[in-house]
């Protein structure tokens, strides 16, 4: 019973993901590349003060995961599962560290904010890596806090 109902999971999960590797990049680079030019132009409007940098932040790490969900109903492709999944782990783990970031910033907490800027550019760096031979031309080369 469990097997079968593991099958089902797996067959309706494939049905919905991109057919192949180029279409999935072909749905999903779009989305990296508006929340990347997205999350540059919050930075440039934002103020220099930490409360305002933090607050962009947070809105980076919210419009992030925004992403994310629109790249979870894109799907990957069946060959590209497991590949996927660690790239949303990363993406996940890096959003998590923006958004604490983003709150160290708003407390007026400046050195540990730019620790957790670096731990979030190293996770980027690993989920970056994760797929770097998929073909992106901007998921594979994000911005911190955007697929």
């Amino acid at each position: 019973m469990g097997a079968l109902l593991l099958s089902l999971a797996l067959g309706v999960g494939a049905a919905s993901g991109a057919a192949n590797r180029a279409e999935f990049v072909a749905k999903v680079d779009p989305i990296c590349k508006s929340k990347q030019r997205q999350a540059e132009k919050i930075l440039a409007k934002a103020g220099n003060g930490d409360f305002a940098q933090g607050k962009a932040w947070a809105t980076i790490a919210r419009e992030g995961r925004a992403a994310l969900s629109d790249i979870y109903r894109v799907g990957a492709a069946p060959a590209d599962l497991v590949t996927f999944d660690r790239w949303v782990q990363k993406i996940q783990r890096e959003n998590a560290i923006v958004v604490r970031m983003a709150r160290s910033l708003k407390a007026g907490h400046p050195r540990k904010a730019k620790i957790l800027l670096q731990k979030a550019t190293d996770t980027d760096k690993r989920g970056e890596n994760v797929v770097r031979d998929f073909g992106f031309k901007y998921c594979s080369h994000s911005t911190v806090g955007t697929p």
